[in-house]
């Protein structure tokens, strides 16, 4: 067994920022499992291994810059894989040498044929179709967010759309400049390499003389290069076509993927964060990042949420159509007292709340002998006449609750408004 080298692949960008660790020291990995995250300003994206074996050494550190080629982690390889690893890489750069030659070969044959055309800009019509670039990937890639809206002006280089996949987000650029006349997409839709973002009016194409210029130029050519006045016709006709086909899209929809957009663009998170904060409906505008650049983290997440369940939730007071309950003055009817209520009762006073708001409730009777209670009255029935009045077991009963109520004085309560004391 050998240690090797893992460098980092290409990565689109001159460089990218060290995010996240994905493994440590002394951890087995296989090929293909992810080493750490690296982030740029159009993308964060994981590097995976390109071998299988033991992690000996991490050679880069949280928040450095690193570009293609340079070594990330030494890896303790297998047998099996040292013994392949010579002759795939003979193959490899056999391979890259013959590309490297077929590549020189036909950029002096096609030179001089380049210069005699017109350029592909000075061709374009007033309208663009923006297209889905090279993603990396043949599968679909799920947009995320719409970072444009109808009506918007965008320069080239202005971000279009978002898109992620099970690796990293990406922002779609825009290639033109110009105002944004449709949208074919919507969050939530899957795309390849190729589809239909939408369409552009170029601001070129309202520039006289540049047209002039062009026309100067092909007629300049024409001698060595057969003229071809219909070059654009066919590019202009699927625009136009597309225009016409294109789905209306709603003004609502527009404005909303506007805001949402500027909400996210305004937040630092990788797009792994950014899908656990959507799982569990975190709100990432709420949440206090602890990385590099306030990056929000996983445990930021983790410790946002262990916020939320240890603060005091206010008592439930209203139900779904319930009026608030107003403001009693206890004082009204004597001298009241306020005492704070201990953690289990606060607990027993918002479950008895919400019970009482949710769930139905029934009454409970009792069979009680009042024979005595009877006989009394009716000894005193005579006085009662006497003094021109009726004795009824109301007065009875009255007494019997105010007697309870100063024997229980937990029954001559009510809670707070703010739950966490009775009065």
């Amino acid at each position: 067994m050998t240690t090797q080298q893992i460098q980092v692949p290409d990565i689109g960008a001159d460089e990218a920022e060290v995010i996240e660790w994905l493994v440590q020291v002394g951890d087995r990995i296989e090929i293909d499992d992810s080493l750490l995250v690296l982030e740029s300003d159009k993308a964060s994206m994981e590097v995976p291994s390109t071998l299988a074996g033991k992690v000996e050494t991490l050679l880069v550190s949280i928040g450095d810059a690193v570009s293609e080629g340079v070594p990330i982690v030494v890896i303790r390889v297998d047998s099996a894989a040292e013994a392949v690893l010579p002759e795939t890489g003979d193959s490899d750069g056999d391979i890259e040498t013959a590309a490297d030659q077929r590549d020189d070969q036909v950029g002096h044959e096609e030179q001089d044929s380049v210069v005699n055309e017109p350029s592909p800009k000075t061709a374009e019509t007033a309208h663009q179709t923006l297209l889905v670039p090279d993603i990396g990937t043949d599968d679909g890639v799920e947009v995320i967010e719409i970072s444009v809206s109808v009506g918007d002006q965008v320069s080239e280089g202005d971000t279009l759309i978002v898109l992620e996949s099970d690796k990293a987000s990406m922002e779609i650029p825009s290639e033109f400049s110009g105002e944004i006349t449709a949208l074919m997409v919507t969050v939530g839709d899957t795309l390849c390499q190729g589809d239909v973002i939408g369409e552009l009016v170029a601001q070129a194409a309202h520039e006289a003389p540049v047209s002039s210029s062009v026309a100067a130029v092909s007629t300049d050519t024409s001698s060595s290069t057969p003229p071809k006045p219909a070059a654009a016709m066919p590019a202009a006709a699927p625009a136009e076509s597309m225009a016409k086909k294109a789905p209306a899209v709603a003004p609502g929809t527009a404005i909303v993927s506007s805001q949402e957009s500027a909400i996210a663009n305004s937040i630092y998170a990788g797009p792994a964060v950014r899908k656990l904060a959507r799982e569990f409906s975190i709100p990432l505008d709420q949440v206090q990042g602890s990385g590099p650049r306030s990056r929000i983290l996983k445990e930021d997440l983790q410790a946002f949420v262990q916020h939320k369940l240890r603060s005091p939730q206010a008592a439930v007071t209203t139900g779904s159509g319930i009026p608030a309950v107003p403001a009693v003055d206890f004082s009204a009817f004597g001298s009241v007292r306020t005492e704070e209520l201990s953690k289990i009762g606060k607990v027993t006073a918002t479950n008895m709340q919400r019970s009482w708001l949710n769930v139905p409730h029934v009454t409970q009777f009792d069979d009680a002998d009042i024979t005595d209670l009877e006989a009394f009255r009716g000894a005193l029935k005579e006085e009662a006449t006497r003094r021109g009045t009726k004795l009824t077991p109301l007065p009875f009963l009255l007494k019997a609750c105010a007697i309870a109520l100063r024997e229980n004085p937990k029954f001559n309560a009510s809670l707070a408004p703010d739950g966490q004391s009775i009065i």
